[in-house]
């Protein structure tokens, strides 16, 4: 139907314009992330450069399917979302007990990452099969 493919090319022009937000955002913290952590919390931080780096990309993960939450609550699905952040978040707390007593906070900027992974890969599937139901 029309009202289908004009969501579908609300949602392709929506990604589009996000992401071309947030990736230079996210590329940016990323180059600079030493220069970042030393100028807002002072030198003795600048070990925390690389956890910065993690949690900059998994952020732009997570913000860059950001749209699906609300596509899904358009599609009359919003079990899905309950779904996706019950699932994300078990494995969220998971990685945390795993990761955090042995890397301190490497551990937890990883098990973030994970969490980023994994509620993305799950927001995609839904939105993709919710899409084909409603075709």
């Amino acid at each position: 139907s029309n009202a289908i493919e004009d969501f579908k090319n609300m949602i392709k022009s929506t990604t589009k314009s996000l992401v071309l937000i947030i990736i230079p955002i996210g590329v940016i913290i990323i180059i600079f992330a030493e220069p970042i952590i030393s100028l807002v919390f002072g030198k003795d931080y600048v070990p925390a450069t690389n956890a910065l780096r993690i949690l900059a990309a998994a952020v732009l993960i997570v913000r860059c399917t950001f749209w699906i939450n609300p596509a899904l609550l358009s599609m009359g699905r919003p079990g899905l979302r309950t779904i996706m952040g019950v699932i994300s978040t078990f494995i969220y707390l998971v990685l945390m007990f795993l990761l955090v007593p042995g890397y301190s906070y490497m551990g937890a900027a990883f098990a973030f990452l994970g969490y980023s992974i994994v509620r993305s890969s799950l927001a995609f599937k839904f939105f993709h099969d919710a899409l084909k139901k409603i075709e």
